[in-house]
């Protein structure tokens, strides 16, 4: 989810410019919006609440760091259940519960509520079930290294699951090696992680020419909702063109949103 977090760190950045412009309350009050991180699955170890203040788009050359709203009373409520969410220590502004000591399932109503300056912050979601029927084509891949034209000639692998509801799918690939080595010199550099946007298909290419290294790779394919979907629908915004990114959250911006998770392998292999 680290990818997920820096998308949304970036439209927030851009927001900074928009805040000072804005006639909302809570930036005319002296302190900026607050913007929430917050991905729920009922099979994580943990469940938390990432609240941090917006980095102005016009700040300081140092200002790249999100500064934690601590000593908040934030709770978490299911289904009409409230329960105390306990600030972490060792890093503050993240806020956490156990997922057993609220008995968190698919299909459970989710919401958050706390107050930041007097305002009211909160914001719903609900735990999609888990991918059902999750399969993929083969387990392995084979590439005849110094062979330029072995890329065209391999076969892509197909990742596929049920979708009879249309829902909102998100696959992230990586590559789990310690040390991967590069199908080709040029790709040294090259990212161990990709990720294809949301979507409603029931099922998604891995193409081999966009593998960059052999060994295993973990392909994780999320049941999401369309909050999370909602995200990447602004591809053009920029400095130049300035929008109010998606957001579930009241008086505030980012995400609180659930997901669920399936999660398959493959190889990639010298021939």
């Amino acid at each position: 989810m680290r990818l997920i977090k820096l998308s949304i760190a970036g439209l927030i950045s851009l927001l900074g410019l928009v805040a000072c412009e804005s006639e909302d309350p809570l930036a005319q009050s002296g302190f900026s919006k607050p913007v929430v991180e917050a991905f729920i699955s009922a099979e994580a170890d943990t469940i938390q609440v990432n609240i941090t203040e917006m980095i102005p788009y016009l700040g300081e050359e140092g200002d790249t760091l999100a500064k934690p709203i601590s000593n908040l009373e934030v709770f978490l409520v299911k289904n009409g259940g409230r329960f105390i969410m306990t600030e972490k220590s060792e890093d503050r502004g993240v806020y956490f519960i156990l997922p057993q000591d609220i008995n968190l399932e698919a299909g459970d109503s989710l919401s958050f509520e706390s107050t930041v300056e007097g305002f009211s912050l909160s914001g719903s979601t609900w735990i999609p079930p888990k991918p059902t029927s999750v399969k993929i084509s083969d387990d392995v891949l084979y590439y005849e290294a110094g062979n330029p034209r072995g890329m065209l000639n391999t076969s892509n692998l197909i990742v596929s699951w049920d979708n009879p509801t249309d829902g909102f799918f998100y696959v992230s690939m990586k590559n789990i090696e310690a040390n991967p080595q590069p199908v080709n010199e040029m790709f040294e550099d090259a990212p161990v992680r990709s990720q294809a946007p949301p979507s409603q298909a029931d099922q998604f290419e891995i193409r081999f020419r966009n593998l960059m290294y052999f060994g295993t790779y973990q392909v994780i394919l999320f049941h999401v909702n369309q909050e999370f979907a909602n995200l990447f629908d602004n591809p053009t915004m920029n400095s130049v063109n300035i929008t109010e990114p998606p957001t579930n959250i009241e008086n505030g911006l980012g995400i609180f949103t659930g997901i669920s998770a399936d999660t398959l392998y493959f190889d990639l292999r010298k021939k």
